[in-house]
């Protein structure tokens, strides 16, 4: 299944790349289209509906002036409606009855409806037609007389809506015993030709709109494009090595966000390229210093150049420098891993550590290097039970490079206080050396700054990306009445089951 998934991705990034204004050429196309689309639809059912109202309000205006014409050329009582040819004739000169509906009258004959006026049907015609439809159509279908809804009779082009009432016939005074029916119609023809007529209206406007989203999208898009165009030629200049800036305008305010950012990238790859020049530069250097003096003193031994007193010296210096090597080289990968770790291309490897084993552990290691030095260590520990999640050797190797600072510039003493605040432990590593000058201050943590008697700079770095790496922090001050002062906080924990949730979290 993955593999399917997989060639399917991979399909559609091999497959055909629209331009930006092809995509909202197709939005607009289809937003157009929907929105005609649903007005087609619901203007045809609003004229559907308004149509059968207009046809029954029309069906009943002209009954009801059927019946006041009626009553008023009544024979005999003003209750009885009496139907005759003349009085139909009269009807149909009618104005309020003809501008409302047309009239039809029927009769039953052997179960078929047959015409009765008007006499003369001209089927060529509009109503003629009508009316044999309405005459077909109730022979072959039975019918409820007394509703009082119209019956719509619909054709492919046409509607016609019809009502039937049940009279009685009366010729000369004498009332014809057979089953007559007045049928009031209304044929909605017009109205058809008017939904006709809007539609394609509606169609063209359409039509006519979809060609204006062609040009709206090539006005919308030309700027953008453009401004993507010259994005990409700015990656390109990045990929380069080229960071000079792009300072072109652009068209919207998610490009100027894209353009600010690829800035930023730029200029963080040029600091960063630059320092990695000089980091390489550095490197370089100070490897090359103990490597020249290695080499010194390795030739002077070969070629017998030292007298036997000075051999012994020689060894010591070629060993010295050896150390300080291993040293600066331990330090430069663990500066590295430090690099990595922070860009998630590497995951440090951490424990639960017991704070005050891991003080003791680096007292011990150190204890050899102050009794060298000739130098007294004063210490404090106060951290109760209380532990930390970290890699033992980077917390050991952070120390080590600030008692080693310490150590390089004190007089006789170093103090190492280690104690709880809040929720970190607090290292605090200060000596009672000369301190640190303003110049070497503000640089104190970056790589390659060091001091006048300071080795290769470093140390110091690396105490504070393995700070950060653990979540913690570092700075360093003059102490006052003392020298140089380090602190050091670190996160720590009460309990080793509050570390397990910790160990998840991580």
């Amino acid at each position: 299944m993955r593999s399917i998934l997989k060639t399917i991705i991979n399909k559609r990034k091999d497959g055909v790349k629209l331009p930006i204004a092809v995509h909202l050429y197709f939005v607009f196309i289809f937003v157009i289209l929907s929105i005609g689309g649903i007005a087609v639809l619901f203007f045809n059912q609003l004229i559907v509906k308004y149509i059968e109202e207009q046809c029954n309000t029309r069906i009943d205006n002209a009954i009801a002036s059927c019946k006041i014409l009626a009553d008023k050329t009544s024979r005999y009582s003003p209750l009885s409606y009496n139907y005759s040819p003349e009085f139909f004739n009269e009807l149909a000169q009618s104005t309020e009855v003809s501008n409302n509906a047309n009239l039809l009258v029927i009769y039953k004959e052997d179960d078929e409806y047959k015409r009765l006026w008007p006499e003369n049907l001209d089927t060529a015609n509009l109503s003629g037609k009508s009316e044999n439809r309405i005459i077909n159509l109730l022979s072959k279908n039975k019918y409820d007389f007394n509703t009082k809804d119209a019956i719509a009779l619909k054709t492919n082009n046409e509607s016609i809506f019809f009502r039937i009432t049940n009279v009685s016939y009366v010729i000369y005074g004498d009332v014809i015993d057979t089953d007559i029916y007045l049928v009031f119609y209304v044929n909605t023809a017009s109205y058809t030709a008017f939904t006709r007529e809007l539609n394609d209206a509606l169609l063209k406007i359409v039509f006519i709109s979809i060609l204006c989203a062609a040009i709206i999208c090539i006005i919308i898009s030309f700027p953008l494009i453009i401004s993507i165009y010259k994005m990409s030629r700015f990656a390109k200049r990045i990929a380069k090595g080229n960071f000079e800036q792009y300072n072109d305008m652009v068209i919207s305010r998610e490009m100027q966000d894209l353009s600010d950012n690829m800035n930023y990238m730029a200029k963080k790859l040029e600091e960063n390229d630059r320092e990695q020049k000089i980091f390489f530069q550095n490197v370089s250097h100070e490897l090359r210093t103990p490597l020249m003096s290695i080499q010194g003193y390795a030739e002077g031994l070969k070629y017998g150049i030292f007298e036997e007193e000075e051999k012994q010296n020689a060894t010591e210096v070629i060993l010295d420098e050896c150390n300080r090597l291993s040293g600066m080289v331990e330090n430069l990968l663990a500066i590295s891993k430090m690099d990595l770790a922070k860009r998630c291309n590497y995951t440090v490897t951490k424990t639960q550590l017991n704070l005050y084993e891991l003080i003791n552990h680096e007292i011990e290691n150190i204890r050899g290097t102050m009794m060298h030095s000739n130098k007294n260590l004063i210490q404090n520990i106060d951290v109760g039970n209380k532990f930390i999640y970290a890699n033992e050797n980077d917390i050991l190797r952070m120390l080590d490079n600030i008692f080693s600072n310490c150590i390089r510039y004190a007089d006789k003493n170093i103090f190492f206080n280690s104690t709880i605040e809040v929720d970190n432990v607090l290292f605090q590593i200060y000596d009672d050396g000369k301190g640190l000058s303003d110049e070497i201050q503000s640089k104190l943590f970056t790589r390659f700054a060091k001091g006048d008697d300071g080795k290769h700079g470093i140390g110091l770095s690396l105490v504070k990306a393995v700070a950060e790496e653990h979540k913690g922090s570092v700075k360093a001050y003059n102490k006052e009445g003392f020298g140089a002062c380090f602190e050091i906080r670190i996160p720590c924990y009460e309990a080793e089951t509050q570390l397990s949730d910790r160990n998840k979290r991580e």
